[in-house]
C-alpha cells in the first residue's frame, strides 16, 4: 500500500512540476483595484443621490396627501349634502333607504381613494422629476 502511496506522490509531483502560473505585475494589479474601488464608489454615490431622491419624494407625496385631507375634511359637510340631495330626488326604494344610511361612509371611503390616488401619483411624479437620468 506504502509504494502506492509514493507512486502516487510522485505523479502528483510530476504534473505539478511543470506548473507556474502567471503572476501579474504590482502595477497591473493596482489598476485593476483602483478601478474596482472607483466603481464600487460610484455606485454607493449613486445609491446616495437615490436615497435622497426617494425621501423627497416621499416627503412631497406625504405633504400633497396631507392638503388633499384638509380639502376633504373641509368639503365634505358640502359634499353630504349635495349628495343627500341627490339621494333625495331618487325614487324611494330598498336601495335608496340603504344608500342613505350609508352615504357618509361611502363618502369618506371614496374621498380616501382619492387622497392615496393622489398621494401615490405625486409621489411618482416627484420620484421622476427628482432622479436626473442615466443616459
Amino acid at each position: 500500500m506504502e509504494d502506492k502511496t509514493q507512486f502516487e506522490d510522485n505523479e502528483l509531483r510530476s504534473l505539478f512540476a511543470g506548473f507556474n502560473p502567471p503572476m501579474s505585475s504590482d502595477a497591473h494589479f493596482l489598476d485593476r483595484l483602483q478601478t474596482s474601488l472607483k466603481a464600487v464608489e460610484s455606485a454607493r454615490a449613486e445609491l446616495a443621490a437615490m436615497r435622497r431622491s426617494n425621501r423627497r419624494a416621499v416627503i412631497i407625496a406625504a405633504f400633497a396627501g396631507f392638503i388633499m385631507g384638509v380639502i376633504a375634511t373641509l368639503a365634505m359637510p358640502h359634499l353630504l349634502s349635495l349628495a343627500s340631495g341627490f339621494a333625495a330626488s331618487l325614487p324611494a326604494g330598498i336601495v335608496t333607504g340603504a344608500l342613505a344610511d350609508n352615504l357618509p361612509i361611502i363618502a369618506w371611503v371614496l374621498t380616501a381613494a382619492i387622497i392615496v390616488f393622489t398621494a401615490l401619483n405625486t409621489y411618482d411624479l416627484s420620484l421622476r422629476l427628482l432622479t436626473p437620468d442615466r443616459e
